[in-house]
């Protein structure tokens, strides 16, 4: 099951815009610290047709094994034979838009002081 998100949602708990079941493919593909990106094709006729937009979440569980996952949605190709191609990469990728002021060794010293400098010292709204 394939849920469509707003571009702002955090929690995941509820059908957020709708549940994607017309989708026709989707294909994760996830490398060993690598890209994490899903592939989808969604017909024009299909019910959320509209609902798709640039920078919206999708939810999607990416193998047999893990729970579902957010996509956010970089691309939206054009019609080709009544059907649109999205892309989405892992909504990790998120965090690399978002700009920290330089970390000095002598400021952290354990993982959890790194985490809580980044919280304190990005430089635009950080959600993570």
């Amino acid at each position: 099951m394939i849920k469509l998100f707003d571009s702002s949602e955090r929690s995941f708990n509820s059908n957020g815009l709708g549940v994607l079941s017309d989708v026709l493919t989707c294909t994760v593909k996830e490398e060993l610290n690598g890209e994490y990106e899903l592939e989808m094709t969604y017909p024009v006729n299909g019910k959320h047709f509209s609902d798709i937009e640039y920078d919206r979440i999708l939810f999607v569980k990416p193998n047999v094994h893990d729970d579902p996952q957010p996509f956010r949605i970089y691309e939206i190709s054009t019609v080709i034979d009544g059907k649109i191609t999205i892309s989405a990469e892992h909504i990790s990728y998120d965090a690399s838009g978002i700009p920290i002021w330089p970390v000095a060794p002598y400021y952290v010293d354990t993982p959890s002081q790194l985490i809580q400098y980044i919280r304190n010292h990005s430089i635009v709204e950080n959600p993570f």
